[in-house]
């Protein structure tokens, strides 16, 4: 460590009623510094409250992105029930059952695609009607992106999150060989199977909804609907009265 090479003046007992008595803000005087509890700060400024217009759109707006928020969630769900309908057609290999399901679960979701990306494009709004119009031009949409993106990656994912079961319905019309319309040629690829099973669907959906438009069509829709379910319920009896007879089997054989 180096020596100090700092000298300080000497302090007599005359010169120190002086010290005492000087201003606290002089620094002429020896070893005198500023407090800084002395400095004055500047106050901070005051930011206005809003008026009573922008409390009012505000409200408007807040309320219309709750209504669209509760459409996205009901129609969610009300999509739960078909794609359980989906998941007992793949079980029990009913493809009737599944093209009702199939129906529902991509109606719905297609539905869920249009108020998602209302919500989506209406939030710049929230900042102001000027802000919302700059949005809709290229170069003030990548800078809103960046600078909001916390805000807009939640609208982003939300309004992604419909093609999930829509993805998963037409990946199960692909996979199965049962839920396949059967007019895919021998040594297709991926991406022409897809195409062939997505047409195929479309139509047998169509036909189907067009035939849950007729009143006859609607009971043979309900009858085909309970029957599906009843042999469904059949299977799973069947199976358990199996297991239940092979553990019985085993528990009276003897050792």
């Amino acid at each position: 460590m180096l020596p100090s090479q700092a000298v300080l003046a000497a302090i007599s007992e005359q010169s120190l009623p002086k010290i005492t008595r000087d201003d606290p803000l002089d620094a002429s005087g020896p070893y005198r510094i500023a407090p800084e509890q002395l400095v004055k700060k500047p106050e901070p400024r005051r930011s206005k409250p809003p008026s009573a217009a922008r409390e009012t759109y505000w409200q408007m707006m807040n309320a219309g992105f709750r209504r669209l928020r509760g459409l996205n969630e009901f129609a969610y769900l009300i999509s739960l029930p078909f794609v359980l309908m989906m998941f007992i057609a793949v079980l029990f290999q009913l493809r009737p059952l599944a093209l009702v399901g199939a129906a529902g679960v991509i109606a719905l979701n297609i539905g869920r695609f249009w108020i998602t990306g209302f919500y989506l494009v209406v939030l710049p709004f929230r900042d102001g009607p000027l802000q919302g119009v700059l949005f809709f031009i290229p170069p003030f949409t990548f800078y809103y992106l960046y600078k909001h993106w916390k805000r807009m990656k939640k609208a982003t994912l939300r309004f992604l999150s419909p093609a999930i079961p829509i993805a998963c319905v037409v990946g199960a019309f692909v996979i199965f060989p049962f839920l396949r319309s059967g007019e895919v040629p021998e040594g297709a690829s991926i991406q022409q199977r897809i195409g062939t099973e997505r047409q195929a669907l479309d139509r047998d959906m169509r036909k189907t909804v067009d035939d849950l438009s007729k009143s006859k069509s609607v009971q043979e829709a309900k009858g085909s609907v309970r029957r599906g379910l009843n042999k469904a319920t059949q299977a799973v009896n069947e199976q358990v009265d199996k297991i239940g007879s092979e553990r019985s089997s085993d528990t009276d054989a003897p050792e």
